[in-house]
């Protein structure tokens, strides 16, 4: 079994023409599909924009790995993204070879795996807990035949993220939390496993978790203007709730917990939920 770390750095599409302008861009927002293009020229969204109508492309220096052959896979190379040039180039391992079928996953987390599964078509893991950040979401492509003239290829979000607006009671006596979760009472978390063959890219919960997790904090908030945080979760329907944690006075380590109601999470989609209140005290 081969390990890999994924990440996913995403930057604002300033222009709809050809010859855009690519500027780095702190919101987060993610859309379902990223395409990849190895033979140079425009390496473009394909998917529709968020609800905040922003689209993305692929940041200078983003890499994936290539593996050939979905049925038995093999290692072939790691490529990494040039954004003078808007292709992704092999940085290290094996190149392509024409006429012949591949697939890819985003590069570099101990929590993504590749493997056989008996004579079935290789299964991709990845376990979505305490370890996934904001920038850190898992993508695999779709299978692709190399071509001379161009290689494109499509790459698709895997899970879901949670936004939650969250400020504030106005009883509140501290305004540092360490952490936020969501707990789902089902496999909101966890292990799952996704295959290089659409449309059906995430496929099933191998090993759940009730909680999925964030680690982008401490997050300081105030009891006038909420802060987003995002979460990302598996696709499904949840009775869900908002657990944060905080550090007292006295060095204690405290979690609570806020109902969300019920959410329903889609593969490469944002469900934004009401604005939350929380009480530290």
């Amino acid at each position: 079994m081969k390990k890999l770390m994924f990440l996913f750095a995403a930057a604002l599409m300033m222009a709809a023409c050809s010859n855009e302008e690519i500027a780095t861009n702190d919101d987060v927002q993610y859309v379902s599909e990223l395409k990849l293009n190895f033979g140079g020229g425009d390496t473009r969204v394909v998917a529709t924009p968020s609800a905040a109508g922003l689209k993305f492309a692929w940041a200078e220096g983003d890499e994936i790995e290539v593996y050939q052959n979905r049925e038995n896979y093999s290692f072939k190379g790691i490529y990494q993204y040039d954004a003078t040039a808007g292709s992704f180039t092999l940085s290290s391992g094996n190149a392509m070879t024409v006429g012949t079928e591949y697939f890819a996953v985003m590069k570099p987390s101990n929590k993504l795996t590749v493997e056989n599964v008996g004579t079935a078509n290789v299964q991709v893991k990845l376990e979505l807990d305490r370890y996934v950040s904001l920038k850190k979401l898992p993508l695999i492509s779709d299978v692709f035949t190399a071509d001379a003239s161009g290689t494109i290829a499509t790459m698709h979000h895997l899970v879901g993220m949670v936004e939650i607006p969250v400020k504030l009671n106005s009883s509140a006596t501290i305004t540092e939390i360490t952490s936020f979760s969501i707990y789902g009472g089902t496999n909101i978390g966890g292990e799952f496993i996704a295959t290089p063959i659409g449309p059906n890219y995430y496929k099933e919960v191998s090993s759940g978790d009730h909680t999925a997790y964030i680690t982008d904090g401490p997050y300081t908030l105030n009891t006038s203007t909420a802060t987003s945080v995002f979460i990302p979760v598996l696709p499904g329907t949840y009775d869900a709730a908002l657990n944060y944690r905080y550090t007292k006075d006295d060095n204690s380590s405290v979690s609570s917990q806020v109902s969300l109601g019920n959410i329903t999470v889609e593969r490469g989609k944002i469900t934004k939920v009401d604005e939350t209140t929380v009480n530290p005290n």
